[in-house]
């Protein structure tokens, strides 16, 4: 349960998928897509998709070609892969040359997630040597989102372009699992603490 979080009721549509998505969608100044979502969600993965007109980011079961192509009217767009992930939506082994042929491809950011995550936007590459095993949880990649999500949205107080908003998303995730394993360790912890070493990275950066 999350007692703090704004929620927004969504009357179903005929089809049984929120009928008010798309509007929301089309208002915001960034959007993840994806998080949470199962192959059958595709359908609303890709309504949503389409209505976006601010920076779309996608994740997980949105990572197929059709959801890539149903974001065109974005201004840009995020992808979030792991090594699976990228292989599906490009057909290619993940590998950083790999992803800067897709980013530069796709007009689009690319985060590969791995043991060492790349940030690539098609022109630059970024290597973020922070993080280790702990993001190897499940969950993990799920809060890589939110936090992608929530910087990219306040990209223009925080007077960033959208690859410098993701590179800092990036690090300061990896930082906050550093910060995990240096005070908690590497075995029991969970996924949620991650959040616990947002706050002290932050002030320490």
């Amino acid at each position: 349960m999350l007692p703090e979080a704004m929620w927004v009721p969504l009357k179903l549509g005929q089809n049984k998928l929120p009928a008010d998505v798309g509007a929301l969608a089309s208002r915001a100044d960034a959007v993840l897509v994806g998080s949470g979502l199962s192959a059958k969600g595709i359908s609303l993965a890709s309504s949503t998709a389409r209505a976006i007109r601010g920076i779309a980011i996608l994740d997980a079961d949105a990572l197929n070609p059709k959801v890539i192509r149903d974001t065109r009217r974005a201004i840009h767009r995020v992808l979030l892969p792991h090594a699976g992930e990228f292989l599906r939506i490009t057909g290619k082994r993940a590998t950083p040359a790999a992803a800067h042929l897709a980013a530069k491809k796709l007009q689009a950011i690319i985060v590969l997630k791995g043991p060492l995550t790349v940030v690539t936007d098609g022109d630059s590459l970024t290597y973020i040597p922070f993080g280790g095993p702990v993001l190897a949880r499940g969950g993990s990649g799920d809060l890589l989102a939110g936090i992608v999500t929530s910087v990219i949205a306040r990209r223009k107080i925080l007077k960033m372009t959208p690859l410098q908003a993701t590179i800092a998303a990036v690090t300061w995730h990896a930082l906050a699992a550093d910060w995990l394993t240096q005070h908690k360790g590497e075995t029991a912890v969970r996924t949620t603490q991650l959040l616990d070493g947002l706050s002290p990275t932050l002030r320490s950066a």
